[in-house]
């Protein structure tokens, strides 16, 4: 056999592995641009974003500043578990046609998805002091008013133009 038909042959081959894969499982799907994975990861892919869409929608019922801390915890939730379910794929990426960049699409994400986590655990903690400021000024203003009450004091009166 010559060099050149030996090469050939070398990259007509599918990668090692794939086709234990395919033996285990027939059917591979793709998350991620073309990574490959089998059907309990994929359908766990799906499952986390069906959930995130649901919880969404939950958000919408509330008011205000819950409904933005309910949509930030939201998001922390499905990042974690995306990111779960990536380190579950990664494992496949030794049968993936290109196994390192495999790996590194899959790191880029989580590193991605950790950065968002952080973001929005920032966010939650500026709406929780939000809410304590307003929550206190609704009770400092109940307080003044219980204090005048039956004292003749000008209130302030808005206004209209």
């Amino acid at each position: 056999m010559s060099f050149e038909k030996y090469l050939r042959t070398l990259f007509e081959q599918e990668p090692l592995g794939v086709n234990k894969a395919r033996e285990l499982n027939p059917q591979l799907y793709s998350i991620l641009k073309g990574i490959k994975v089998d059907l309990p990861t994929f359908n766990s892919f799906r499952t986390i974003v069906t959930s995130y869409q649901n919880n969404l929608r939950r958000c919408e019922r509330l008011l205000d500043i819950e409904q933005k801390m309910c949509v930030c915890n939201t998001k922390i939730d499905l990042f974690r578990k995306e990111s779960i379910i990536l380190g579950r794929a990664e494992r496949m990426c030794g049968v993936q046609r290109d196994p390192e960049g495999c790996r590194n699409k899959i790191r880029n994400r989580i590193d991605q998805n950790i950065e968002q986590i952080k973001k929005q655990q920032q966010r939650v903690i500026s709406l929780r002091s939000e809410s304590i400021a307003k929550k206190n000024k609704a009770v400092e203003d109940r307080r003044k008013q219980l204090q005048n009450i039956g004292k003749n004091i000008a209130r302030e009166v808005p206004v209209e133009r």
